[in-house]
């Protein structure tokens, strides 16, 4: 059960299951699958390896499984035999034997002994995860040449091999990691496992590679109150929905996971987040279509008074979390705009862009209905950003894309 490198030359297995007659084995079985190797041990075996392929001679390296262990070390044997960078030899070896759950344990074990370690990427890239989405998107317009965009299932699997992203962002040279991807459905009890399963693997390649760690995060952190309380970042976190309750725990996640191999691991909250390009917040699209065929728009009044929300652009959230990612050093951070409206003024907004009448009707509903606001007067002192996108400009631009994509 050999899984070839190169040339039957070099190959990785099971130990108990692979032979090749004349073939110099390297059983590391011994080796701990986790952190606490003995670097010079881990050099040894990678040099006695490298020195039979020089020889001419057939290597096995072989531990229970054939899949992180020896696949880790045959990277390193390939790297130095080759004399290619560590992290091509990682792709190299994934290819070649289909095995990508190489733990990033191992793979920083033997990145140690051949030197290759560093406490800070040298690189200047940004990665963004969830680069097709609406936030992602705008961050990679606004990084341009700096930005490395991860486009989701079909560019990488964030699901699947937390060794092979590592491998393609050292290789990229990436310094930080923007992660605004999510699961595709965001509001069922399945996300929360999702949500976790790919952050928890873009962090451990930041931490293998020594990137910084962004995470988007969001003002339902805080929940819904009867009264519209504007929050700081230090401020108790209550969420009220599944969303929030998943953004809380990613947000722990960070704190639960130790440290991150860079200096710094970030959380941006932003409230809700619109612009032309944007499928969020969904009633926007809701009250056009309703407002263009004539139909009543119907808006929520809660028993404090009608719905309202804080928007912020996609062009303003945007420049703030690459803010943060460049020059943050806080903890979080919150991004958000001066417009808490209500949706009926919304609505009234877009019927004027529109050129349509707008039929209004609201609906009473129990329960607290005030959305929380941002505080963010820390990321103006701190960083110096604020939003400068008016929302009769925004919301206009809302309409027209409307009428562009819809009235053709």
């Amino acid at each position: 059960m050999i899984r070839w490198i190169f040339d039957r030359s070099l190959g990785t297995g099971p130990a108990e299951q692979s032979d090749y007659p004349g073939a110099f084995r390297i059983d590391v079985r011994h080796l701990l699958d986790a952190p606490g190797n003995d670097i010079d041990s881990v050099l040894s075996l990678i040099e006695a390896g490298e020195m039979a392929l020089r020889e001419g001679r057939t290597v096995l390296v072989l531990c229970d499984f054939g899949v992180s262990r020896s696949n880790a070390i045959a990277a390193g044997i390939l790297s130095r035999f080759k004399s290619i960078p560590f992290s091509d030899a990682i792709q190299h070896v994934i290819n070649q034997t289909g095995e990508p759950e190489i733990k990033l344990s191992m793979i920083d074990t033997v990145r140690d002994a051949l030197g290759h370690s560093f406490k800070k990427h040298q690189g200047s890239k940004v990665a963004v995860t969830g680069a097709t989405g609406a936030i992602g998107s705008a961050i990679i317009d606004q990084l341009g040449a700096d930005a490395v965009a991860l486009m989701g299932r079909a560019d990488h699997d964030l699901k699947s091999s937390p060794a092979r992203l590592a491998a393609c962002l050292d290789a990229a040279g990436v310094c930080t990691i923007i992660h605004a991807a999510h699961p595709r459905v965001f509001s069922n009890n399945a996300t929360l496992g999702d949500a976790l399963h790919l952050q928890k693997n873009v962090m451990d390649a930041a931490a293998s590679i020594g990137a910084d760690f962004v995470l988007l995060s969001c003002s339902s952190v805080f929940g819904k109150t009867d009264v519209p309380v504007r929050h700081t970042p230090e401020a108790r976190r209550q969420p009220s929905d599944i969303v929030g309750l998943v953004k809380t725990l990613q947000e722990d996640l960070i704190s639960r996971h130790g440290p991150i191999g860079g200096p710094r691991a970030r959380i941006v909250r932003l409230p809700a987040v619109y612009g032309p390009n944007s499928p969020r917040p969904k009633f926007l699209s809701a009250f056009c279509k309703a407002i263009m065929g004539g139909q009543i728009v119907r808006t929520h009044r809660f028993k404090t008074g009608p719905a309202a929300i804080e928007l912020l652009h996609l062009s303003d959230a945007a420049a703030g979390i690459i803010a943060v990612a460049s020059r943050g050093t806080e903890p979080v951070y919150h991004l958000g705009s001066m417009d808490y409206v209500t949706t009926h003024a919304i609505a009234a907004v877009l019927s004027e862009h529109l050129g349509k009448p707008l039929f209004h009707e609201e609906i009473t509903l129990r329960g607290a209905g005030s959305g929380p606001l941002l505080d963010w007067s820390a990321t103006v002192d701190g960083l110096g950003w604020k939003p400068s996108q008016k929302l009769d400009i925004g919301l206009q631009d809302v309409a027209i894309r409307y009428s562009e994509t819809n009235l053709r």
